[in-house]
């Protein structure tokens, strides 16, 4: 995990990221989140969540890709678009494929066929053949481990026929799942799956039905099935892979500082898998970002703790309980239980005391080196949190703080390499 704030005025922004990270069940300091451009560059890319894409880390990716950069771009937005542009042409090739891209294939392949089993065809198995099938049998192919003999069974009680009310069901609901992504995707994601299986086909003779169906009954005829939800699959963005990116800094026509974050997860083919954007246009209002854990900080700007709002609304359902045992003659003790579990007044006053409007004057009357450590103590305050709250903190190490602004450019207030 990580933390960083980023903080934006008139004058500037200004960045602090700690610099731990989560490797399985270690957690290692000492590694760079914030990656300026080089000159005449006045940006810089804070990086959270995944340290890489595709099996490649983005320190490298940034520094190739900025290698290629000629003059300022127009805007802050047009760096990621450059960027994008890049990975799509450099993290895939048309003729193999790499072994995240593989990896993250098979991984759909793997949960696609896991849910459809369970969810479609292990209810219609079920279903039709329950008092034809022994008792272990059953119990068998709900362990999900049926035997070749006992799916040759099911064929033969079963014609292919039969299966269209399931096919007809795992259809309409990739349809409905579809309408959300459009036919564009769904074509680009179809030819980047048959465009691997017919390369692993080529590479080591194994086809899906050999490999990754010999639980389904009559598997070759219900591959497309499959293949279509697959392809529904890698459209989804995976939580497990997202990287956030963070580009701060100027265009080449701004006079003010503007940020573009957007989230990062896979690249097939030439499409980048990509959404949470958030765009903020040059401006001379005050700003602020809170990237990775932020639980302590957002308990600070908003003026509660949420443990404390837990522990109360613990009380009001004990309390409630204890009234349901009291008789419902004895209007008084109700009345004065129920009275006793109103927390309202007490939400209203913590509610009343959030501290964003607070925290966006300080920052915009701030000159842009105090702003600077400013963000560096809130990251301290994260990390001191962490410290106190996990058993292996995953937010620490030593704190890079830098600025940014149209004069300089990017500068470092504190690193440690």
């Amino acid at each position: 995990m990580t933390s960083q704030v980023v903080l934006v005025n008139s004058s500037g922004i200004a960045i602090a990221s700690d610099s731990a990270v989560t490797t399985s069940d270690r957690v290692l300091n000492g590694v760079e989140k914030i990656f300026p451009l080089p000159e005449p560059h006045k940006l810089a890319i804070v990086l959270s969540n995944n340290a890489g894409i595709m099996g490649v880390p983005w320190e490298s990716i940034i520094a190739k890709w900025s290698q290629g950069l000629g003059g300022p771009y127009d805007s802050v937005h047009d760096y990621w678009v450059s960027l994008s542009a890049w990975l799509a042409s450099n993290l895939t090739e048309t003729n193999s494929f790499t072994g995240a891209q593989e990896y993250s294939i098979l991984k759909a392949i793997r949960q696609t066929e896991y849910v459809l089993y369970k969810d479609h065809l292990l209810p219609f198995l079920t279903r039709h053949l329950s008092d034809q099938l022994e008792p272990y049998e059953i119990e068998t192919l709900a362990e999900g481990n049926p035997s070749r003999y006992l799916i040759t069974k099911i064929e033969a009680l079963l014609p292919f026929d039969k299966f269209d009310e399931l096919t007809a069901t795992i259809e309409s609901e990739s349809e409905k799942a579809w309408e959300t992504f459009g036919e564009e995707v769904f074509k680009h994601n179809e030819t980047v799956v048959t465009s691997y299986l017919e390369w692993r086909l080529s590479n080591s003779d194994m086809s899906l039905e050999a490999d990754y169906l010999p639980r389904w009954p009559y598997a070759t005829d219900l591959i497309p099935h499959l293949l279509e939800n697959v392809v529904l699959c890698l459209a989804n963005l995976d939580p497990d892979v997202e990287s956030i990116l963070c580009f701060a800094g100027y265009g080449r026509n701004d006079l003010l500082p503007s940020l573009y974050r957007v989230s990062t997860f896979s690249v097939f083919g030439d499409l980048v898998q990509s959404g949470n954007v958030l765009n903020c246009a040059p401006s001379a209002n005050a700003n602020y970002l809170f990237l990775g854990q932020k639980d302590a900080l957002e308990n600070l700007m908003n003026g509660y703790d949420e443990t404390i709002v837990a522990a109360f609304r613990e009380t009001e359902r004990r309390m409630s309980e204890i009234r349901n045992f009291v008789s419902h003659e004895s209007t008084k003790i109700r009345l004065h239980i129920a009275d006793k579990t109103d927390n309202s007044e007490t939400y209203e006053k913590i509610g009343s005391r959030n501290l964003e409007r607070p925290l966006r004057t300080l920052i915009s009357s701030t000159p842009l080196k105090n702003l600077g450590s400013f963000a560096g103590s809130l990251v301290s305050i994260q990390a001191a949190f962490a410290t106190i709250t996990e058993a292996n903190p995953s937010v620490g190490g030593s704190i890079d703080i830098a600025t940014i602004n149209l004069s300089s450019g990017f500068t470092w207030m504190k690193h440690k390499k």
